[in-house]
């Protein structure tokens, strides 16, 4: 099988973009960063559908995307986060969170209405030390609010 997200898991220790391995995947920074902060929950598990997932670990997925996102929400200090959870491009189980800004597009409403080669453009790739910086945010909210004790 050929998939371009298992791919992501076998080359993880030499991967820039990777920033943090929970029990259930992996978080990368996008490789287009359009919206500053824009990651990805890569599941572990090659499906392409939640309910695929066993209950107990789409469970904990579902609970280190939430613990994900206010990561990415904190590092990027995002006005409100937007998640999405397609998988038909790439049929594999992976959410991209999305840091939003108040005027971070001409129209308020879902980043697809930003033009296509908008969003993939060179212009908006990270250059390695801009990569780094935001590998570095992250890295140190996803350790802060992963392993905080449970409130009781």
């Amino acid at each position: 099988m050929n998939c371009i997200m298992c791919d992501e898991f076998k080359k993880a220790e030499n991967n820039p973009f990777l920033v943090y391995k929970l029990e259930t995947g992996i978080v990368e920074m996008a490789w287009y960063q359009r919206f500053k902060g824009t990651a990805l929950f890569i599941c572990s598990k090659h499906v392409t559908e939640l309910y695929q997932l066993p209950h107990d670990f789409m469970m904990k997925y579902l609970e280190e995307m939430a613990l994900i996102s206010e990561a990415v929400s904190k590092a990027f200090n995002s006005d409100k986060m937007n998640y999405e959870l397609l998988s038909n491009g790439v049929p594999h189980l992976h959410w991209h969170l999305i840091p939003r800004h108040d005027g971070d597009s001409p129209q308020k409403g879902p980043i697809w209405w930003v033009p296509r080669e908008e969003m993939y453009s060179d212009a908006v790739k990270p250059t390695e030390a801009e990569l780094n910086e935001m590998v570095n945010k992250l890295r140190h909210e996803l350790t802060i609010i992963v392993n905080k004790p449970e409130s009781i």
